[in-house]
């Protein structure tokens, strides 16, 4: 009787084993099959351009990105650099693109959701060290997804990819603060000349002082407030079209590197931004005009206070009944 239970017992034993090791392979293999793949495949590393198509027809837009000499650049505008973090974003969400069970294979999806060869919203071609990538982006089939198909794949995926994420207006990729300047040391314009001191405050250029009518302090709030309008300095895009005959107003700059120029311009409620004999023109906000040309050497100024000694003089001067102040009025009143 003893020894059925322990042959009982150890088959349970036996079982209960068999059971887990079932259960233990099933989990590893549902998780191999669960395991989600890279859609495209590429590493951020290996991209040197970026084309982005528009909707396929006559007029479609596209944009074109190139890496080169370290950054990115865009190719159909210059070669102007491109807005940076915009760039590596979109990088970002391509390369981290994980396929799923898809939506649908048939060529008539293909049509209906917008990711065929001859119909689609967008059209991405990733050129890497290793050849091309093409990524048709079509409808969204809800919050924050779109339907996706890799070029001669036929499975079409919902991902997490939006298409305004992906403009095709090509200064919408424009980096916006090329004409900024950093740690600027001088400001000149026809109106003023400032420097900055050691200490980090502005002060009037040497030249400016010696004038007698020149301010000798200088309003460090007024001061840094154009500073940074410098620094912050944002253009809003490439000009298509500039009248030939403007007044161009120059503000000039040093930073411990070089020294820079910028031109401005405004007819029409419309302003513009330039470098001397450089191309192109951008377009600018007026109230980026304005709080570059509009500033004058009164406005730098620290308001001059008068001393006690001074305040009493011109009290007791202004209330004396002194013989002379008859005589300019009549001087006065004879002219």
């Amino acid at each position: 009787m003893k020894k059925n239970i322990q042959g009982w017992l150890s088959g349970l034993f036996a079982l209960q084993l068999g059971i887990a090791g079932f259960l233990y392979w099933g989990q590893q293999h549902s998780g191999e099959a669960n395991v989600q793949a890279s859609l495209l495949g590429v590493k951020q590393a290996s991209i040197e351009s970026i084309r982005i198509k528009g909707e396929d027809s006559g007029d479609a837009q596209e944009v074109e990105l190139i890496f080169q000499d370290g950054s990115w650049q865009l190719a159909n505008l210059d070669k102007l650099p491109a807005d940076e973090v915009q760039v590596k974003h979109l990088l970002d969400k391509l390369t981290d693109l994980k396929t799923r069970w898809p939506v649908a294979k048939t060529t008539s999806a293909q049509k209906r959701f917008e990711v065929s060869e001859d119909q689609y919203q967008r059209k991405i071609e990733l050129k890497t060290d290793q050849g091309t990538r093409v990524l048709y982006v079509g409808t969204s089939p809800g919050f924050r997804k779109t339907h996706v198909r890799l070029a001669d794949q036929e499975p079409i995926y919902a991902l997490g990819l939006n298409v305004y994420e992906l403009p095709v207006e090509t200064n919408q990729w424009l980096k916006k603060d090329l004409l900024a300047v950093k740690e600027v040391t001088s400001i000149r314009s026809s109106g003023y000349s400032l420097v900055k001191e050691p200490e980090g405050d502005w002060a009037f250029e040497e030249s400016d002082k010696h004038e007698a009518s020149s301010p000798k302090q200088v309003d460090q709030t007024q001061a840094k407030a154009l500073e940074g309008r410098l620094t912050a300095l944002r253009v809003n895009k490439v000009a298509q079209e500039v009248p030939e005959a403007l007044n161009w107003k120059s503000v000039k700059a040093k930073n411990l590197d070089a020294e820079f120029e910028w031109q401005l311009a405004a007819k029409d409620n419309q302003f513009w931004i330039r470098r001397p004999n450089q191309k192109p023109v951008f377009e600018i906000d007026q109230s980026t005009y304005e709080g570059l040309v509009n500033v004058q050497q009164a406005q730098l100024a620290m308001a001059e206070k008068l001393s006690p000694e001074t305040d009493s003089n011109q009290v007791d001067m202004l209330g004396s009944e002194s013989p002379s102040t008859p005589e300019v009025q009549s001087t006065a009143d004879t002219r």
